[in-house]
């Protein structure tokens, strides 16, 4: 799935999943340089919100990608931010409908 983050860079982009994710990979397209994403598991954890809870997909330049490894993590929604145009989720889905998970852990320590 291909998405475009917003040109002012500090516009959260939310990204839900039908499932709960078994495992996800990220990768930053944009081959301009200085275009990066930062990627978070609450809307809280992103710079603009005021969080230190994300990391960066930095952008490479001269046609690299900044890509994650395949990260084994339980989700039902990523947050992204940054001045990237493009950017790639690849993600495994397990058979658990979002619908049966009664709490996001949005406020926990060390979530955003």
């Amino acid at each position: 799935d291909v998405n475009t983050l917003s040109s002012a860079g500090t516009v959260p982009c939310k990204v839900e999943f039908p499932y709960v994710t078994s495992w996800v990979s990220l990768r930053n397209t944009d081959t301009a340089n200085d275009h990066n994403v930062y990627c978070a598991f609450t809307e809280a954890g992103l710079p603009s919100q005021g969080g230190n809870n994300h990391f960066l997909l930095t952008d490479e330049g001269e046609g690299a990608y900044a890509a994650s490894e395949m990260l084994s993590l339980k989700l039902t929604e990523i947050w992204f931010e940054g001045e990237s145009e493009s950017f790639d989720i690849v993600a495994g889905l397990t058979s658990i409908p979002v619908s049966e998970i009664d709490n996001n852990w949005s406020g926990s320590v060390g979530v955003g």
